[in-house]
């Protein structure tokens, strides 16, 4: 096996953690994946890669399990909500005890809000609940939102705080994201829809 092709592989797995973890776990679709990075493979080699030498160098990829702490480990082990009519706005810090918000982050005299609409809105909020705390386990966040861009899901914004990660969406793209995320922490029937 060309060692220097298993180094460029290396590097353009080892950049995404969604690439690393579906391998490690063998939950890919090995062809797929190559026919995705074969461009990026040729660019980096200087040649025309065969399809079938870089899904070789994938399934090399695979494990048997992870520690405890590892964010693959911790995403099967969430419980999943998706809920509708979202939206976000600034307003003066002394306006904030008189606001119904979900979350709320300062700036300066001003805080950005994340609130309930009456009405439909734009955003949807997908939340990951756990009974670990989320901070406990570095690259949780950096794994939900590549596993979202790996499928084209745009984030608007991502709150982790305590035992709950938050993710606020497009809400075209949330029936989706919940989709991706449930497969990924193959819990696909333990999760709910508000709408």
């Amino acid at each position: 096996m060309d060692l220097k092709l298993k180094d460029i592989v290396d590097s353009i797995v080892g950049e995404n953690i969604a690439y690393r973890i579906a391998l490690e776990y063998d939950i890919v679709n090995y062809s797929s994946l190559a026919k995705k990075i074969k461009k990026r493979v040729d660019e980096l080699s200087g040649r025309d890669v065969p399809l079938n030498t870089i899904v070789k160098l994938l399934t090399m990829y695979r494990r048997k399990g992870s520690n405890l702490m590892d964010p693959a480990v911790a995403l099967h082990r969430v419980s999943i909500s998706l809920d509708y009519d979202y939206s976000r706005k600034t307003i003066p810090l002394k306006e904030l005890p008189k606001t119904n918000f979900v979350v709320a982050v300062k700036s300066g005299e001003n805080v950005e809000i994340l609130y309930k609409e009456e009405k439909e809105s734009e955003f949807a909020l997908i939340r990951l609940k756990m009974k670990e705390n989320f901070s406990e386990m570095p690259g949780i966040t950096v794994l939900v939102i590549s596993i979202l861009e790996m499928f084209g899901i745009e984030v608007k914004q991502i709150y982790r705080i305590g035992h709950e990660i938050m993710i606020l969406l497009n809400r075209r793209d949330a029936p989706r994201a919940l989709e991706k995320l449930a497969f990924y922490s193959s819990i696909q029937g333990n999760f709910s829809k508000n709408h």
